[in-house]
């Protein structure tokens, strides 16, 4: 069947900082999946990947994808994800890759997204 969004369901490409062509290749979709060798994506990096997309020509918005991992109720973890939307993410994946059990799943997604 054909998507109900137009023009097209929208595309998040994974983009590595620091790797031009990457970037470049993502700012040419929707949106980028934002990954960093060596852990979460800071701020500064999304400050620089808003700054990239708002250069390039656009006729729809774009999304910026950081992704991490927060617990009910952990301070530290709700400031990163708010830094990271104060300086311009528009999305937060929740990743828990390494605790992927049923019940550790279900008992992050019960707890509703992280809060300030």
């Amino acid at each position: 069947p054909r998507p109900v969004q137009r023009p097209r369901v929208p595309l998040w490409i994974v983009g590595v900082v620091g790797a031009r062509k990457s970037i470049e290749r993502a700012l040419r979709w929707d949106g980028i999946v934002v990954q960093k060798s060596g852990g979460l994506a800071l701020s500064k990096d999304v400050r620089q990947l808003v700054a990239a997309a708002s250069a390039a020509p656009r006729l729809t918005p774009f999304d910026i994808i950081v992704e991490g991992s927060t617990a009910p109720g952990d301070a530290a973890g709700m400031d990163r994800v708010a830094r990271r939307a104060e300086a311009g993410a528009t999305w937060w994946m929740e990743s828990m890759w390494s605790e992927h059990t049923d019940e550790g799943l279900r008992a992050r997604i019960g707890a509703g997204p992280p809060k300030r």
